[in-house]
């Protein structure tokens, strides 16, 4: 079964202006975990754990190799974020709490997919200076097109989400 890892890979302020990522964990708006080895994490992220692959995105897999149709369906196209705090499990098919976005929805578009290295993907998405304030967001999912829950991840210390940041997280998938 893939494996994933969750790091924050960048932060800007409401002015777009860089945040160094230290400055993001001193001000206790992110707690990081100690990051494992074979995963490309660089000393410029912040670790934050590890991401669960879900049995539906064992199924969508299936579907995206063989090219169902519409195809945008069974790939990660979204994101969530939430306040729940119940580990995930592979059975997951919604997060526990989540949160609407500065959209008034609960899904934003990722930012964009890479391959760094043989067997994984890294799949990028920024909350933006006007997404969850407020909240203490303890777990995110990656979702397809159509909405499908393929990916969860919790994390108990949570990013403090306020509108003086804008982090930008990178989902690792080891296939």
């Amino acid at each position: 079964m893939p494996k994933g890892f969750c790091t924050i890979i960048g932060a800007k302020d409401a002015e777009g202006r860089t945040i160094p990522l230290q400055k993001v964990v001193d001000y206790g708006w992110a707690h990081p975990v100690k990051a494992p080895t074979g995963w490309g994490i660089g000393p410029d992220e912040i670790p934050l754990g590890y991401n669960l692959f879900l049995d539906q995105a064992r199924q969508y897999t299936c579907y995206a190799l063989t090219f169902r149709s519409p195809i945008a369906n069974y790939t990660i196209q979204q994101y969530s974020v939430g306040t729940g705090l119940t580990p995930p499990s592979v059975a997951d098919v919604a997060l526990g709490n989540p949160v609407l976005l500065g959209n008034s929805t609960y899904f934003n578009p990722i930012d964009g997919v890479d391959y760094p290295a043989p067997f994984m993907a890294q799949i990028r998405f920024t909350l933006g200076v006007g997404d969850a304030n407020g909240y203490l967001l303890t777990e995110f999912g990656l979702f397809s097109g159509d909405q499908t829950l393929l990916m969860h991840w919790l994390q108990p210390g949570g990013l403090s989400k306020t509108s003086a940041w804008a982090p930008s997280l990178c989902h690792r998938v080891n296939f």
